[in-house]
């Protein structure tokens, strides 16, 4: 700043750059959420555990689906702070009581306080419904999934003994 003789003028709202006035104009905040949970209560997390907290989603700029895609929401793996992780968390249809699952991998317990933002939400579909669409919108004249498995289990070695086999199958269905 000092070697464009630039000043920054907080309380005027502008910036000189070499006797060149620039008047600063705030932003609305430009964030790219619409949908997102947040803690309900203060919590503690226990050490080296899996912890379900209850949230509540907070909900901006939220536009009526007209084109009747997903209405499920869920969160995503993220990381809250050091150590505490959020799992992939498919969410009931509702803004309340929202079960949300935690991760803390560290050695010691982590406090959070109300309403600490969670996650964003993302658009999901359950994979029964993803795999009914699959199977509605697969080619008719494709392989089908046994034609498939069948290819698979053929090629493993014959000295596998048939229950680990079956197991094996009953794994790829």
């Amino acid at each position: 700043m000092q070697d464009y003789s630039m000043d920054w003028n907080f309380k005027q709202g502008e910036i000189k750059v070499e006797g060149a006035v620039f008047h600063l104009k705030s932003k609305r905040n430009q964030a790219k959420w619409c949908r997102r949970v947040v803690l309900v209560d203060q919590t503690v997390v226990p050490p080296r555990s899996q912890f379900d907290v209850t949230t509540k989603a907070v909900l901006r700029n939220v536009q009526i689906n007209t084109a009747k895609t997903s209405d499920m929401w869920g969160t995503e793996i993220g990381k809250i702070k050091e150590g505490l992780h959020v799992a992939t968390t498919l969410l009931p249809n509702r803004v309340d009581n929202l079960p949300v699952r935690l991760l803390n991998t560290s050695d010691h317990p982590v406090r959070l306080q109300k309403d600490t933002i969670i996650s964003t939400l993302t658009p999901m579909t359950p994979a029964a419904v993803a795999k009914t669409y699959q199977q509605q919108t697969q080619p008719k004249d494709g392989p089908t999934d046994d034609d498939i498995i069948g290819e698979m289990m053929s090629k493993v070695d014959q000295s596998v003994p048939d229950n680990v086999r079956e197991k094996l199958e009953g794994t790829l269905r």
